[in-house]
């Protein structure tokens, strides 16, 4: 699923079918008799989904008395039309089927009782057709980060 390949001036990180488990800190150093440059992405903080496919955000949520649950698109209330919420004993799912561009944002989950509220967020991001991650970074010091849609 990972392919490196590289070019005179630049070098590609290709993640196919992108997972959860992928998340996380990638950096890549490129050196040439000029220098070196370093590179870093984080895909720990986005959901990233082809578009056409199903989103399903969980969430697992405890609390005495139990919470009372909200989700939240963009700090304002999804769109019913879109998004169903799935809730079952302390599971929780946010699911958006068929999923388009227009779903892109901000989602989050708040759980509030008498005891406080917590709250968890995430940005959601889709691509078109390609489920395809590209990190490019070019050896004139400059570093780019292009992502195929």
């Amino acid at each position: 699923r990972c392919i490196f390949t590289s070019e005179y001036t630049a070098a590609h990180l290709e993640i196919t079918e992108c997972l959860h488990a992928d998340a996380g800190l990638y950096t890549i150093t490129l050196e040439n008799k000029l220098g070196s440059t370093t590179g870093t992405i984080n895909l720990k903080s986005n959901v990233m989904i082809r578009a056409g496919t199903t989103l399903r955000l969980p969430a697992h949520i405890t609390g005495r008395p139990p919470p009372y649950v909200k989700w939240t698109k963009d700090d304002g209330t999804p769109n019913k039309d879109r998004v169903a919420i799935e809730g079952e004993g302390k599971e929780s799912v946010l699911i958006v089927k068929n999923i388009t561009r227009k779903d892109e944002g901000k989602y989050q989950v708040i759980a509030a009782n008498s005891s406080g509220t917590k709250s968890a967020w995430t940005r959601v991001e889709v691509y078109g057709n390609k489920n395809l991650l590209v990190l490019i970074i070019c050896l004139n010091y400059v570093v780019y980060f292009i992502m195929l849609f």
